[in-house]
């Protein structure tokens, strides 16, 4: 069988596709914030935008299997929001419209994985005034938990328990009798605060409840972790500050920590990890670390396990976590400053990232309140982001991406003479792997006036068919979708001649195919004869006599 035009000039012509610029490896002028407060990657195909890291330190011995989940936002990123990355930094899905987003992370609830955050204003004294999300694996608003008695949500934690329940802060601000406290008569020193607006001398940061029904709760400025009894609400013991009430084994280590935020039992409940700040603008102090403690609550000891440096010194006065995943590789997230990073059980820092430059640490512009690493799998019910763009004199682009697609393996360009074309009808124009969050496809000018873009998912295992051959998920398949619509395109001017010769030896070659199958089905039809032969090496047949 001959080849037709169009797959002749396929096969003549090199298909590209691009992908967008990667993250920088260890860049000093990243750091020094040459490039801005807020590097980013800007795409064709949408108008999302996601921070392009410096990756300080990365290795294939880091959880690459997991997605960094946090939530961007500071002076200098104009529409903050969740945000999920690859371990390469590629973008996976993200959302704006929310003001401020805090605390993004996977949460299982009855069985189901969802997007949990909270979102509101976080101009309130320190705390917030909002409320709590949930998204599906679809992405869709599924729940929005609102606290009770008409009082607002606060930023510092929402934690799903395994009974379902959610564990929530609040600030119910009351009036009370401070006259035994002795404050002196007379003129009372002015301040900030208010009716609405009362000091916040606590500052709850996390709660974690054991299966014991008591509650984990921590003090940014008591520098203290306080158990309470979930029933009474009574004190049961303090760690850290000056109302500590445990013999430090560690030289102090274990009890020195300041202004420190995301308290969890770990290890079966005979441990404790934390985020130690180590100080804030006021009190200046050492170098932030990650905590892990021992506690005895019989002799009433505790001990350092081990702590969590980062290599470059990192001091984060405000926000931060530390998450601890199932092989115990521990993730910190640098709160207020642009930074996070993978530890190995040893407290080695094994991947090292900034999504703002060193430089401007502390000063508010990009921060992230906790970040983390999840594995999560997500199919939104929008369709892929296309867009055809002019790409030089003569020839086209286009971009394809599809926001929270984490399934999607590959790309399939496609093409069809009429926009209603039947399903058989629409041919494989080129494919790409998926290896970025946008992929770009060169368009050429013989290709069909309409085409579309299908996502498609991996290898079938139990059809044993390979994924092009539809074997796999596919993605936006209904039958005659036009992604987009282009007007012909035609040929003109001199800068077109190298195509113009190219399409006529193509035109040429394919007479000769069309009069060798011709010549041999007249020579079939009359039978054998012996005036008839054909040189080695052409393809044409000649005839003698």
């Amino acid at each position: 069988m001959g080849l037709s035009l169009f797959s002749l000039l396929t096969l003549l012509l090199p298909i590209l596709t691009v992908a967008e610029i990667g993250p920088f490896y260890g860049d000093d002028a990243f750091d020094a914030g040459s490039y801005g407060s807020y590097p980013v990657h800007t795409y064709m195909s949408t108008d999302v935008v996601s921070p392009r890291l410096n990756m300080l330190r990365s290795s294939t011995l880091c959880r690459n299997d997991l997605y960094w989940v946090l939530s961007p936002r500071g002076r200098s990123i104009s529409d903050p929001g969740p945000m999920i990355l690859d371990s390469a930094g590629n973008l996976i899905w993200t959302k704006g419209g929310y003001d401020q987003v805090y605390n993004l992370q996977v949460q299982d609830l009855l069985g189901e994985k969802y997007l949990t955050f909270w979102a509101g204003t976080d101009a309130v004294q320190g705390h917030g005034a909002g409320s709590y999300y949930m998204l599906d694996k679809n992405y869709r608003e599924v729940h929005k938990v609102v606290a009770a008695n008409g009082l607002a949500g606060d930023l510092h934690d929402f934690t799903i328990t395994k009974n379902g329940t959610a564990l929530i802060t609040i600030y119910d601000v009351v009036v009370a009798d401070l006259s035994y406290v002795g404050i002196p008569q007379g003129d009372m020193p002015e301040g900030d605060g208010g009716v609405n607006s009362a000091f916040d001398f606590f500052h709850i940061n996390s709660i974690d409840k054991d299966a014991k029904g008591n509650f984990l709760i921590s003090s940014r400025y008591f520098h203290s972790l306080t158990y309470l009894n979930g029933t009474t609400g009574d004190i049961i013991w303090i760690l850290g500050g000056k109302k500590n009430m445990f013999k430090d084994l560690s030289g102090g280590l274990a009890t020195n920590f300041a202004y420190q935020h995301d308290a969890r039992w770990r290890h079966n409940r005979t441990a404790i990890s934390l985020f130690d700040n180590a100080g804030d603008d006021s009190h200046p102090g050492n170098a932030t670390r990650g905590l892990l403690v021992s506690l005895d609550e019989i002799n009433m000891t505790v001990k350092v396990i081990r702590e969590y440096m980062n290599p470059n010194g990192i001091r984060a006065i405000s926000q931060g976590n530390l998450q601890m995943l199932d092989d115990d590789h521990v993730i910190m997230g640098y709160g207020n400053t642009g930074a996070f990073t993978e530890y190995d059980t040893n407290g080695t820092a094994i991947c090292d990232v900034h999504f703002g430059p060193q430089s401007s640490f502390g000063a508010g512009e990009v921060q992230s309140y906790r970040t983390f690493k999840f594995d999560w799998h997500g199919w939104p019910t929008t369709d892929p982001d296309v867009r055809i763009l002019t790409n030089g004199e003569d020839w086209l682009s286009l971009y394809v991406s599809w926001n929270g697609a984490t399934e999607v393996r590959k790309w399939l360009l496609q093409g069809a003479d009429e926009p209603e074309a039947e399903e058989g009808e629409w041919e494989t124009l080129d494919y790409a792997d998926k290896t970025t969050f946008e992929t770009e496809f060169e368009i050429h000018r013989m290709y069909p006036r309409y085409l579309r873009v299908k996502g498609m998912g991996s290898y079938n295992n139990v059809t044993g068919e390979e994924e092009l051959l539809g074997a796999s998920r596919i993605f936006n398949a209904d039958t005659g979708t036009q992604i987009w619509s282009l007007k012909p395109v035609r040929l003109e001017g001199s800068s077109s001649w190298p195509l113009l010769t190219l399409m006529v030896f193509a035109g040429i070659a394919g007479l000769v195919v069309g009069v060798r199958e011709a010549m041999i089905w007249r020579r079939r039809k009359r039978g054998p004869s012996l005036l008839r032969w054909r040189p080695r090496g052409l393809g044409v047949p000649l005839l003698s006599g």
